[in-house]
């Protein structure tokens, strides 16, 4: 394994169900290296987090993107 390995993992973090259970809602962490900044330290990771969701009810249906009119990281906005 080497450190391009590493800081090009993608990664899931937390995941829940809807309290009626019909979907999933998950959070995926995109690669350490295509965060737009690296000095916030180990918080940096947190500019590439996303939420993506599944319908529960449809198995087999691909996720999508829980907010995709805003950009990818922790703090939500407009694009």
């Amino acid at each position: 394994m080497t450190v391009n390995d590493i800081v090009s993992t993608e990664a899931f973090g937390r995941a829940s169900l809807s309290p009626k259970g019909r979907w999933g809602i998950y959070e995926k962490r995109g690669p350490y290296d295509t965060a737009p900044r690296f000095d916030l330290g180990p918080r940096s990771q947190w500019l590439t987090m996303d939420l993506w969701r599944v319908d529960m009810s449809r198995p087999g249906a691909a996720p999508e993107r829980l907010l995709p009119g805003v950009w990818i990281g922790v703090e939500k906005g407009p694009r």
